[in-house]
């Protein structure tokens, strides 16, 4: 029998729906969509268009109509269920976040 321990966040993660202008990959395609929870280390965010795993992001992350950029990779990725009425969702790593965005995140 193998137990699985899972591993302690190093950034805590806070609740927040925060609108995201992101844009993914190469070609920079550009999806609407807001964070479920964000930490310095990165957010879990709800959108349209799933970008695959790996695929490098850059946006900003708008909090009461000032955007605060930020750039990363994301980590995972879950398709949409409509269905059950679930919108595609990504955990997206953060390499790079603005300072005013880190000092939201204390």
């Amino acid at each position: 029998m193998e137990l699985t321990v899972q591993k302690q966040r190093s950034n805590p993660r806070i609740r927040r729906r925060w609108r995201i202008d992101l844009k993914a990959g190469d070609a920079g395609v550009s999806s609407p969509a807001f964070t479920k929870d964000v930490s310095a280390g990165g957010f879990c965010a709800e959108l349209m268009r799933v970008p695959s795993p790996g695929t490098q992001v850059r946006g900003s992350i708008v909090i009461s109509g000032n955007a605060y950029a930020f750039s990363g990779k994301v980590a995972w990725a879950r398709a949409s269920e409509p269905r059950l009425n679930l919108r595609c969702s990504i955990g997206a790593t953060s390499t790079e976040i603005a300072d005013g965005l880190k000092e939201k995140l204390i």
